[in-house]
């Protein structure tokens, strides 16, 4: 492939970007600035902590960058997340959860998960049984809701050394406190751990409570879902020697940080100094919920219509019973872009979960958001050719084109131009 055909398709995948509308709660984009790490030197250097490491610089490259982390970063997500101790070696928030399994416990110890159909990852289970542990299910109701009672049961016949609250499917989250107290009062020394990956934003933007002011001993998770950040990992907690088991296991098992993605994240921190993060995440949830409305005026089956919808940036569609493959591909070519599942565990049927954090973004008008769900439908239902639609859809995206993000500033084009010389 030559390099011409390379930069062809980037510059398609961007004007696709900025034609369609992507609703993928597992996806964000960033600002412009806190791109910038990616153009520069930033992302060829190692950083190893290495005076905690080594007791010296053994990487001189990229001391600067260690002192960002460890002056900058590090403080102010200790601020956000009301957490005494942060590790950021995670890559993402996968290798959060690896780290976090291999450094607090041991091989063949119970563990507590929530399974896919409760809303769980559907990995956790399966690195957790590579790690050597035993995997056990937090119980739930024919709702698929938490049962306390049947909780208390599990906790005291396995007594798990670690309970992992990993909910990446959710839109009604479960209450930190009443799983803490529930576990705690029965054995304060089983570690729990909340993945808030989907809700990052939520936590620092104070819309949901923080496990760790609830009880929680850890959270971790990824950065680039309902916060806006680059494809990142953290853990925070308060506790230093599980912090110090963290760390051990992070330093063989992570070389380094990568160091762009880190100095991204600091400058998306700063942005939200001075813009509201919660705005945008009401907002997106405030879009889910109208679009639920709007889909089931549409006739569509909306999940958790009767309790409103969703308390969170993600909206799930029950499917026809149709191959799913073909209603994806409809959704597609019309320029909106979600996931569809065959069979979505927490439904046990076929599904369309949607996520609203990049829309929220946009600040789409409510008469667009109407709109765009009746595109939506007539995609799902086969009642409109996709080309038809993405055309309108393709009208509509355009109007927002100058809204997609923060535009670069003088600043910001300035710092592209000296990193490329």
């Amino acid at each position: 492939m030559q390099p011409a055909s390379i930069f062809d398709i980037i510059e398609r995948h961007n004007e696709k970007w900025n034609s369609g509308f992507y609703l993928i709660p597992s996806e964000n984009f960033m600002i412009p600035a806190a791109r910038i790490p990616f153009l520069s030197d930033s992302y060829n250097r190692y950083y190893l902590s290495d005076q905690r490491v080594f007791g010296y610089s053994v990487f001189p490259g990229g001391i600067e960058l260690g002192e960002l982390q460890e002056k900058y970063v590090e403080p102010r997500l200790s601020a956000l997340l009301d957490a005494k101790y942060i590790s950021l070696k995670p890559l993402s928030g996968m290798t959060a959860l690896l780290i976090g399994l291999a450094g607090l416990v041991k091989q063949d110890a119970s563990i507590l998960i929530l399974s896919a159909e409760s809303g769980g990852h559907f990995s956790t289970e399966h690195i957790g049984r590579r790690l050597g542990l035993k995997i056990h299910h937090v119980p739930v109701d024919s709702e698929l809701q938490l049962d306390i009672e049947a909780l208390k049961r599990v906790i005291h016949e396995i007594n798990p050394a670690l309970v992992y609250w990993d909910q990446s499917n959710v839109i009604f989250p479960d209450n930190p406190k009443a799983i803490a107290d529930t576990i705690k009062g029965i054995n304060k020394d089983i570690i729990l751990y909340y993945d808030v990956s989907h809700l990052l934003g939520f936590v620092m933007s104070g819309l949901f409570e923080n496990p760790l002011r609830n009880g929680f001993d850890m959270i971790g998770g990824s950065t680039h879902k309902s916060f806006p950040g680059p494809q990142k990992g953290f853990i925070a907690t308060n506790n230093a020697a599980y912090f110090n088991s963290i760390q051990e296991c992070a330093d063989v098992f992570i070389s380094h940080p990568q160091m762009a993605h880190l100095v991204s994240l600091a400058i998306t921190l700063e942005h939200y100094e001075r813009h509201s993060l919660k705005e945008e995440i009401s907002n997106s949830v405030m879009l889910a919920r109208k679009f639920g409305e709007y889909c089931t005026d549409n006739g569509l089956r909306v999940v958790g219509a009767e309790k409103g919808y969703t308390n969170t940036h993600q909206l799930w569609i029950h499917l026809p019973d149709v191959p799913v493959s073909g209603i994806a591909a409809r959704l597609t070519e019309s320029g909106i872009y979600t996931n569809c599942f065959e069979r979505f565990a927490p439904v046990r049927g076929k599904c369309c979960r949607l996520g609203f954090n990049e829309i929220a973004r946009l600040n789409i008008s409510d008469d667009d958001l109407k709109q765009l769900s009746h595109y939506m439908t007539s995609a799902i239902n086969a009642t409109e050719s996709p080309a038809v639609i993405a055309e309108k859809i393709c009208r509509m995206r355009k109007s927002y084109r100058s809204k997609s993000f923060e535009l670069f500033d003088d600043h910001t084009q300035n710092m592209i131009y000296a990193v490329n010389q």
